[in-house]
């Protein structure tokens, strides 16, 4: 088996306390099996008050939420459980978070989420192109044609990649040629392949269809569905962006890592790069309005729209189930 990860996975460090936006609010955290049969069976005063702010929730144990914010989670922004019985009893989540792990037949993708503000300013940051380093090795055609075609497209990113709708639609292009090619190839079934032909008010349509955790996300979408631009608006930001540009290429980069081989099992990896280019283009029409609307856009604020939008959108079943289906639908 080959495992992968981005050159930045070990630079990780929790900001903790000093966490913009903690990963321990806006969301319920299931606890795992092993953890929960712990908190059941702790004996002690602190076991107690655990197991008084566990709930049932679809049938599955969650961690109560109090004004938006997990019930562990105290005043100086910690998490509770890691202070008073230590991080290994933390809840599988909790320990994980923010990495994600995608596992096929002879390939471990790994890597680690942009909803976590530290690692959305490593990407966002970056210099130069992400390396993938890997250990191990495929010994399957299929995926080894997969991780081809991956490293293939990440590089045209880096090679042609404008945050501009005009320009990722070279992307898809190439994505579209890739898939019939797998088609041809491999034992994949045949699917419908959507023109690339939507606008901003499309992706609104669908943004607006999701659930909202927060109302300054919600205020954003509707901003974003009332904002009209022109090619000279474009011009001006771009200018503006300068080098500053290559932030598009390492969000695109990141989505496409992230994503592509969640499609690997029925061999759809048109999908997941279509899933890439929208929320790139979605994250760059906001930094475009917001550049309109005051003439500005730094640095920090891309950085806060990315772990905004991750969060809001990846980590959310629902709406990572609606965002898909109008993709494969053609609606987006």
């Amino acid at each position: 088996m080959i495992k992968i990860q981005p050159d930045y996975y070990e630079n990780f460090r929790c900001l903790m306390g000093e966490c913009p936006s903690s990963c321990c609010e806006m969301w319920q955290i299931v606890i795992d099996e092993k953890s929960l049969d712990y908190y059941n069976n702790l004996d002690t005063e602190y076991g107690k008050h655990i197991q008084s702010e566990i709930e049932c929730c679809d049938g599955e144990y969650c961690f109560k939420v109090h004004n938006g914010r997990c019930a562990f989670l105290n005043e100086k922004n910690l998490c509770d459980i890691h202070c008073n019985i230590g991080q290994e009893h933390m809840a599988k989540t909790c320990r994980k978070f923010p990495d994600f792990t995608v596992e096929n037949k002879d390939s471990l993708i790994t890597g680690q989420s942009m909803s976590c503000p530290y690692v959305a300013r490593e990407i966002v940051t970056h210099s130069g192109r992400v390396e993938f380093l890997s250990t191990g090795k495929c010994s399957t055609q299929y995926e080894n044609t997969l991780l081809d075609i991956m490293y293939e497209i990440i590089e045209s990113v880096y090679e042609t990649a404008s945050p501009t709708p005009k320009k990722t639609k070279m992307l898809l292009s190439t994505a579209c040629e890739k898939q019939k090619q797998l088609f041809e190839k491999f034992d994949v079934e045949e699917f419908f392949i959507p023109e690339d032909n939507k606008t901003i008010w499309d992706y609104c349509d669908t943004l607006n269809s999701l659930v909202f955790l927060t109302n300054e996300w919600k205020e954003t979408v509707d901003s974003l569905s009332n904002f009209e631009y022109n090619d000279e608006d474009e011009k001006d930001f771009l200018k503006y962006l300068g080098n500053r540009q290559q932030e598009y290429e390492q969000i695109l980069v990141y989505f496409i890592y992230r994503y592509f081989f969640t499609g690997a099992g029925d061999g759809n990896i048109f999908l997941p790069i279509k899933f890439s280019v929208i929320c790139l283009r979605i994250i760059y029409l906001i930094g475009l309005m917001e550049y309109k609307n005051k003439g500005s856009f730094s640095v920090e604020e891309q950085i806060k729209l990315c772990y905004t939008f991750s969060k809001e959108i990846e980590h959310s079943e629902e709406n990572m189930d609606i965002f898909l289906e109008d993709i494969a639908l053609g609606m987006i």
